[in-house]
């Protein structure tokens, strides 16, 4: 379901919040683009059993489009930079806050409706 355009293979993510029988968590992924390197992010299920399989995953990249409009001048080396570093549920389970640095000098923390995130997913199948 992952849109080649942003990368792949799928890099290392935050830690897996368990919820019933998979595990809900957000990967990065990184391309070059105009000479630079960019990272972008996306949010993946997968099985809370071993082997632990994806189940389903983005098909786009976790934020608003115009987090990647214009190039970070600072970095010669990064056109656009969005890493997921933590991942939270609320207490009341309706949203999820994801922690991420951007264009390598600040930190975000993104707060995203739990139920829409999820049902935004797209199967995998798994051989």
């Amino acid at each position: 379901p992952w849109q080649l355009d942003y990368g792949v293979p799928l890099r290392g993510s935050t830690p897996g919040i368990l919820m019933g029988d998979f595990y809900l968590a957000i990967f990065h992924t990184s391309i070059r683009f105009q000479g630079r390197r960019s990272f972008y992010m996306g949010g993946y299920m997968f099985s809370s059993k071993p082997p632990f399989r994806i189940m389903a995953m983005s098909k786009y990249p976790i934020a608003h489009p115009k987090i990647y409009v214009g190039r970070d001048k600072r970095n010669k080396h990064v056109a656009f930079a969005l890493f997921p570093s933590g991942l939270v549920m609320d207490p009341d389970g309706h949203h999820i806050y994801i922690t991420a640095g951007h264009q390598d000098h600040s930190g975000w923390v993104i707060k995203l409706r739990l139920k829409p995130f999820i049902e935004s997913l797209i199967m995998v199948q798994t051989g």
